[in-house]
């Protein structure tokens, strides 16, 4: 039985003010003091938005607005609370509603600053469990994490068939600057792709233009969207057999957005099998499906790529890349074809996919070396110091390339410093050992 509607009383303003903000030791540190006397840590930076603090995360309680206007909802939840400030705005409309962010800090703030919710610490990117949810809220979120479709795949398994979920992301563009955490910006068609990827359907668009994208989606049913899951797991899980026999029920299910999906799943599982040829004809079949998608003429560009056809790849990759300017995959493609051509727009193809893909090591080592070969190796410092923003493990690598990058500006002390982390970690390595050895009264053991 679902929920019955509830409408909380509207909460006062002067029930809980906003804490009054005092800087710490760097521009992002920054404490809120509440009048309770409660002191907890807040930020600047791009992983949270704080009420009354300006900083890099956007606000996103618009959204939040749009959430309280839904009709039927009893247990609300929002996925990636953060400093509460959405659930707060919830809490003026519903009587249940659950917060879940992996931030202890933050989940402090929130809440003192949303007394009325209820608040869990847990990785959106992992199950978690809470009552059956009516309507779940994912604002801002998805762009932070490495693989976002499995926290819309748990909040999934959270929803009935009645239920909704809201999603909010930025906007992509070309140009665009993602800071860490922020790993990607969404497109119309990138959100909608990701959804069906996660088992959901989108329902209706609540904003196409400005700075974000959002949508409210439902849980998609039956044999196509299962076996379109059942492929990717097994895809993910190191089965590429097993995810194409799955994947191949997908692809006939009748639904175009499943059967482009699945397609395109399928040419991976194909890759990793060996086939090329596989991998080419699901490509143009998914080509066929949806002419619109960059992808899948991105895939035949990394195929071409691969066989050391530069020219087509160049070709397909920039063909894919006017389909969807913000498609990260067609970018790519592109940037590297024009590295390996030596064509004359190469460094500005490859800033716009390092823009797109900002935590994509591979894109930032390419830019840093085209920027050293111009003659200037401010922006592959800055891509590669992005990179490691991020705290992915490059392991040795990055470590490497930073201090080539530095050594080419001459920042000889910060290279070094760089070359001995590289050395404590893979002191073995012949790249670690070799870059050791160029410093003057070094030796590589």
């Amino acid at each position: 039985m679902r929920a019955a509607v509830t409408r909380a009383p509207s909460v006062p303003l002067d029930e809980v003010l906003p804490p009054n903000y005092v800087a710490g030791g760097t521009r992002s540190d920054v404490f809120a003091h509440f009048r309770s006397g409660l002191i907890v840590r807040a930020g600047r930076g791009r992983a949270r938005n704080y009420p009354g603090l300006r900083g890099a995360a956007p606000p996103t309680t618009v959204f939040y607005g749009i959430a309280c206007q839904l009709p039927d909802v009893g247990h609300v939840l929002d996925v990636g609370c953060g400093s509460g400030d959405g659930a707060r705005r919830l809490c003026t409309r519903y009587s249940n509603v659950t917060g879940i962010d992996s931030g202890a800090e933050a989940l402090v703030f929130a809440r003192e600053w949303c007394p009325r919710g209820r608040f869990v610490q847990a990785d959106v990117t992992a199950p978690f469990e809470t009552d059956p949810v009516d309507l779940a809220v994912i604002a801002d979120l998805l762009g932070h994490l490495r693989r976002p479709e499995l926290a819309l795949r748990h909040t999934r398994a959270l929803l009935g068939p009645a239920s909704r979920l809201l999603v909010a992301e930025p906007l992509a563009i070309p140009l665009q600057r993602l800071a860490s955490p922020a790993r990607r910006a969404q497109s119309l068609r990138s959100l909608e792709a990701l959804l069906v990827r996660s088992g959901l359907r989108l329902r209706d668009w609540v904003s196409k233009r400005g700075t974000f994208v959002a949508c409210i989606a439902e849980v998609a049913t039956g044999v196509g969207t299962d076996s379109l899951l059942a492929g990717l797991d097994a895809l993910g899980s190191g089965e590429p057999a097993a995810a194409r026999a799955a994947l191949d029920t997908a692809a006939g299910c009748g639904s175009k957005p499943i059967e482009r999906e699945a397609l395109l799943a399928s040419a991976q599982a194909a890759l990793v099998l060996g086939d090329g040829d596989a991998a080419a004809r699901a490509l143009m079949t998914a080509a066929a499906v949806d002419p619109d998608d960059a992808r899948p003429l991105a895939g035949l560009a990394e195929l071409s790529f691969l066989t050391h056809d530069l020219p087509t790849a160049l070709r397909l990759g920039l063909e894919a890349a006017q389909r969807d300017p913000c498609e990260p995959s067609a970018s790519r493609i592109a940037a590297f074809a024009a590295l390996a051509l030596g064509h004359q727009d190469a460094m500005s193809a490859v800033r716009i996919a390092n823009n797109l893909a900002p935590d994509d090591f591979d894109l930032a080592r390419a830019l840093s070396e085209a920027a050293s070969r111009l003659g200037d190796g401010g922006p592959g410092v800055a891509a590669l110091e992005r990179v490691r923003a991020y705290g992915d493990d490059q392991g040795a690598s990055l470590h490497v390339e930073l201090s080539r990058a530095l050594l080419a500006q001459g920042r000889r002390a910060d290279a070094e410093l760089e070359a001995r982390l590289a050395r404590a970690r893979h002191p073995e390595d012949p790249e670690v050992i070799e870059l050791w050895s160029s410093f003057p009264g070094r030796v590589a053991h």
